[in-house]
């Protein structure tokens, strides 16, 4: 196994679901981190969307971590703004944590994002940002190296219709 000893998720509903699977098999708590959220697009979305309160959210997933509730989104939001949101959010966890193995659980731009904000730009053309995909970031002595850049080998069913590739 990875030896993962922190879970990180965004506060909506699919995510905070996939965490309460992985929370549920190694015994760990979930904290909600808005800073993982999707990217907050007007095109997408009318208005900011609604998610649960932290309250009711963890009375369904007893998992999540009551006492973490982290980052203030911004709606709208650029692709700029959000890379720069989600790149901070990895970088202030890893800085946070230095040295435990942390799981982050995105949407496609926040997976984009919080590997870019370790590994760089190449992260923005390397990440095929699919659903369910997998991204494995490691520290090599100083420095960040992507292991997995979008891997779906666990999958049966593999999206085609990619909107981050």
């Amino acid at each position: 196994g990875e030896n993962i000893t922190q879970i990180f998720s965004s506060p909506f509903l699919r995510t905070v679901q996939t965490a309460n699977e992985v929370a549920e098999v190694l015994d760990l708590p979930i904290k909600l981190d808005w800073g993982l959220c999707e990217w907050l697009n007007p095109e997408w979305m009318p208005a900011m969307p609604e998610t649960l309160s932290l309250e009711i959210m963890a009375k369904a997933y007893k998992r999540i971590d009551l006492s973490y509730n982290a980052g203030t989104p911004q709606y709208p939001e650029t692709w700029e703004a959000c890379m720069k949101r989600t790149g901070e959010t990895s970088q202030g966890l890893v800085a946070q944590f230095p040295t435990e193995n942390i799981l982050l659980l995105g949407h496609g731009a926040s997976v984009i994002g919080t590997a870019a904000g370790l590994v760089g730009e190449i992260a923005k053309m390397e990440i095929k940002a699919s659903v369910c995909c997998l991204v494995k970031i490691v520290r090599e002595k100083q420095q960040w190296v992507m292991e997995l850049s979008g891997d779906t080998s666990h999958l049966d069913n593999i999206e085609t219709n990619v909107r981050f590739v």
